[in-house]
């Protein structure tokens, strides 16, 4: 075997250990998520001037091999807890904008 090709089939886990090394990222757990999710409405909402179109961007939904995502992954790492934690969020706020709506509408 040439010494080209070992080193590319070592490659993998020496990355491995450099992985192991360098892991700057802890994902949140899913309370830490919502409670993340929760804080950026409850910023724009204090702060409209600042973001006119109250939008947020969260994350990457699957950003898997770079540490950052919340989409659903195998049950041992989580399923789909931080998916769930940030959608009863979004629910809640859902229903809040559709509660504001109906009294806007009765007055």
């Amino acid at each position: 075997m040439s010494e080209a090709l070992i080193s590319v089939v070592r490659l993998p886990s020496a990355l491995s250990a450099l992985v192991e090394v360098l892991n700057f990222e802890q994902m949140p757990n899913p309370a830490e998520m919502s409670n993340l999710v929760q804080a950026a409405v409850d910023w724009t909402r204090n702060n409209p001037r600042v973001n006119p179109a109250g939008v947020h961007l969260l994350s990457a939904w699957n950003e898997f091999d770079e540490g950052h995502f919340f989409g659903p992954v195998l049950p041992q790492y989580g399923g789909s807890s931080r998916l769930e934690s940030v959608g009863a969020v979004l629910n809640r706020l859902q229903h809040e904008i559709a509660s504001f709506d109906e009294q806007l509408t009765q007055k």
